[in-house]
């Protein structure tokens, strides 16, 4: 669990990051690029939250073992 949580962050600020630069292209007016890359953050984003979801789905189901 605590693999996932470092995973879990570190997708995060992933995203974080790419919304940062996707703000500064529409600062700097380019913003054919801009709408192409919000296109980009809004696909990972969705993914990424299939994929925890699935995780938690999983593991409440109890087809992942838990270590406590």
């Amino acid at each position: 669990m605590l693999i996932l949580k470092k995973i879990n962050w570190c997708l995060l600020l992933a995203l974080l990051l790419l919304d940062i630069i996707n703000r500064l292209i529409i600062l700097i007016s380019i913003p054919q690029c801009a709408i192409n890359f919000s296109k980009v953050i809004c696909y990972l984003f969705v993914i990424y939250r299939f994929f925890i979801c699935a995780y938690y789905l999983d593991y409440v189901k109890g087809k992942i073992p838990r270590h406590t």
